[in-house]
């Protein structure tokens, strides 16, 4: 689920190695026929996120976001977890937030960016019995 995320913000030549090397079904839900893929691949540029039940593994959910600089995955992260415990539906917004914040903080960091208003997570429970996240607007 990582490589989709990763790929669906490479260069198309980065997409088609990856397809070079063939395509192997993990379970009855794997993704293996090439066009499927390239559909899965648009479906995750338009959502920003991957996500799976079973695909990978039987009982496993995962859910994956890219970590972007100049709009090409540079990096990714990966919540995953037992079927009955991790439900896509509620780690899809953290997932995407947690990836847009260590973007953003790439950002920031390379040379030439202005300095930018950061947030400090002060709470980001995965339990989902609290707000998704805390955050308060510091100045650098």
């Amino acid at each position: 689920m990582l490589d989709q995320a990763i790929l669906a913000y490479s260069p198309e030549e980065a997409v088609d190695e990856y397809l070079w090397n063939g395509l192997s079904r993990r379970t009855g839900t794997s993704i293996a026929a090439p066009q499927a893929l390239r559909s899965a691949l648009e479906g995750i540029r338009g959502s920003g996120c991957a996500t799976e039940v079973g695909e990978a593994a039987r009982a496993v959910s995962r859910v994956a976001a890219p970590v972007l600089a100049l709009d090409r995955a540079v990096a990714g992260i990966s919540v995953c977890g037992p079927c009955e415990r991790v439900h896509v539906d509620d780690l899809e917004f953290r997932a995407k937030w947690s990836a847009a914040e260590i973007s953003r903080r790439l950002r920031a960091a390379s040379p030439g960016s202005r300095p930018h208003p950061r947030p400090l997570i002060s709470a980001v429970p995965l339990s989902g019995h609290l707000p998704s996240a805390v955050v308060a607007q510091v100045a650098r």
